[in-house]
């Protein structure tokens, strides 16, 4: 019960997140109380041709008498009807009249019957659209990717929501129709005869007990039924898998006669839930039945010893009986409600524990707001008041293995502080499409960059053997302690024009390796997926295949590599070199391509 109830506050929670439009709701009950006094004066009028069909009296005055003057009969009210319309050059012929009004009334019922469902299901679709937003906003996507990883999937989400959208539908369309209906026709069968009424409602409701006791056991039996239905599909399936193997043994016979004695109680399992299912199905008839001849036996015996009318018997009769049909549907409603309530708590632990957005008082949500550095189509762009990197754009398409020649130091520089700050929280956000660079699925190409957030962190004993591939004398206390101890953004936004802070001016080696050591980082200790680096440029040449060889092919295979800057041979594997110009992309292609078709194209040389 605790767990009902906590579904049940989750699922009255989503309730509350409305928008503002609350005419929809007053609609919906407006179209409920017409469509009820609709089925009411449907109900009336039969009730009145009753009396023509079970009663010498006309049920309207003659010569200026009402035929039935007793202020507390139910015939009193019919009398006074037929007397108001029937009054001289106001309306037709009483049997005229209720040919016209109950075809007319149980089409208007349809029509609004129709006009409220159709706003029930948009108000329902509207609240939920909310709901949907925060999956399905490109921000909440680029800065929430918890939701979609590992057993969260999009499409589980969509089941949630469905689920969701369910459980409105049925609170709008069903539930709050029903209360009213409830209190509409309890009030009707008071007023109309207390005592039938409640005679007739006690006996409906009995039977309507019987028929959900019963319901709930045909529905206990089709899972236990269902149940075994599924593990002898296993079992089939297994025996099927074994005939194939038994046949080289001289063993099919008797394999054979264990699949025909499973195939035999695959069926009778069939069959017992079909018959299940179609007598949970028509149980509902055979009760509607059992209360129709109920009603009429006792109401034989009422007019035989003159205890009511037959129009008193058929109103009480037929209020109580949709007064119980309506109380058994409620019921229903809340059984389904009460099996779905799982799905809107998952969905709102989804969205509260890792959204992190919030409610106003007047239940619209609150999204958080980020800073972006748009990556379009992995196209950078930038906001920073720099400059060297205030012009600087860049256009990188997909699954491309990319070198970038022609750069010189500066613009390499700018890129660099461009893509780090990119990469830094709340400073700014790299896309891939739509997707945020930091919280790329898994299954998307390129696969994943990710960041730190306060400092880099090494591994000594991940990186030595790493650093040792590049340099013959590294510096490896001074590069590890720079590593460790530099919070690199931060100094990155302190010193904008002062890049050279991070190298050595009297060591080259430390230089390189030390950028070069910051990417590796990014790939190797983050389990990042696509790398954007600076490759080292004072390495011996004889290395360079063996560097390639040990962590391109080892460390980053099934990377997306993008070099800021690199050797002739490193180069040479890329798909595609951009060749810049003032700031401005010129021309792309291969090393070889570049190297021909453009005089200004140049490499980084090693010295």
């Amino acid at each position: 019960m605790p767990d009902i109830i906590d579904h049940e506050l989750y699922f009255f929670k989503l309730i509350n997140y409305r928008s503002g439009d609350r005419w929809l709701r007053n609609i919906t009950f407006l179209l409920s109380f017409l469509k009820y006094s609709a089925i009411l004066f449907v109900l009336f009028l039969c009730w009145c041709t009753c009396f023509f069909l079970f009663s010498e009296a006309i049920p309207f005055s003659k010569d200026g008498t009402i035929l039935t003057t007793e202020p507390k009969t139910s015939s009193a009210i019919v009398n006074h009807f037929w007397d108001w319309i029937s009054l001289h050059g106001w309306g037709p012929n009483p049997q005229v009249a209720i040919s016209i009004l109950i075809p007319s009334l149980s089409f208007s019922f349809l029509l609004i019957r129709l006009l409220e469902q159709s706003i029930c299901y948009y108000g329902a679709e509207k609240q939920l659209s909310l709901i949907r937003k925060v999956f399905y906003q490109n921000e909440f996507l680029k800065s929430q990717q918890s939701l979609l990883n590992n057993s969260n999937p999009i499409f589980d989400v969509d089941k949630l929501i469905a689920n969701t959208g369910e459980l409105l539908l049925i609170y709008t369309s069903k539930i709050q129709p029903t209360i009213i209906a409830i209190i509409v026709f309890t009030t009707a069968g008071l007023i109309a005869n207390t005592a039938l009424y409640l005679v007739f409602s006690g006996l409906f409701f009995l039977i309507l007990a019987i028929q959900a006791i019963l319901a709930l056991k045909f529905r206990t039996l089709l899972q236990e039924q269902e149940t075994s239905f599924r593990v002898e599909s296993t079992l089939f399936l297994k025996l099927y898998n074994a005939m194939s193997f038994s046949k080289a043994f001289g063993l099919s016979h008797i394999w054979l006669e264990k699949l025909s004695l499973a195939s035999y109680n695959h069926l009778k399992t069939k069959l017992k839930i079909n018959f299940f299912f179609n007598l949970k199905q028509y149980l509902g008839y055979f009760c509607f039945i059992l209360c129709l001849g109920i009603f009429l036996l006792l109401s034989e015996i009422f007019i035989s010893f003159k205890i009511a009318n037959a129009p008193d018997l058929f109103v009480s009769g037929t209020i109580a009986f949709l007064t119980a049909f309506y109380s058994k549907f409620l019921i229903d409603c809340k059984t389904t409600m009460i099996e779905n309530y799982p799905s809107t708590t998952d969905l709102f632990k989804k969205l509260e524990d890792k959204s992190g957005f919030s409610q106003n008082d007047n239940g619209s949500l609150i999204f958080p707001v980020f800073k972006t550095i748009h990556l379009d189509s992995i196209s950078i762009n930038n906001n920073l008041n720099d400059t060297l990197i205030k012009d600087l754009t860049l256009n990188i398409e997909k699954n491309s293995r990319i070198g970038f020649a022609g750069l010189q130091k500066e613009q390499r520089t700018a890129m660099g502080l461009l893509l780090s700050c990119s990469l830094t929280p709340d400073m700014g956000e790299l896309r891939f499409d739509n997707t945020n660079a930091r919280s790329l699925n898994i299954n998307l190409i390129p696969k994943e960059i990710t960041f730190v957030s306060e400092r880099f962190k090494i591994m000594p004993d991940s990186f030595k053997n790493i650093i040792c591939n590049y340099t013959q004398t590294p510096d490896w206390p001074r590069m590890l302690d720079a590593a460790k101890n530099t919070n690199i953004h931060t100094k990155l936004l302190a010193h904008p024009n002062c890049y050279e802070l991070f190298y050595d001016p009297d060591n080259n080696s430390f230089d390189s390796v030390f950028q070069y050591l910051l990417g590796i980082t990014r790939s190797v200790y983050l389990g990042a997926k696509t790398l954007i680096l600076e490759e080292p440029i004072i390495i011996d040449p004889t290395q360079n295949q063996d560097m390639i060889n040990s962590v391109y092919e080892k460390t980053l295979t099934g990377k997306t590599i993008v070099f800021l800057g690199g050797c002739e041979a490193t180069l040479s594997s890329c798909d595609k070199i951009y060749l810049f110009e003032n700031k401005r992309v010129i021309a792309s292609g291969t090393h070889k391509a570049l190297s021909q078709d453009y005089p200004g194209y140049y490499l980084v040389k090693n010295q």
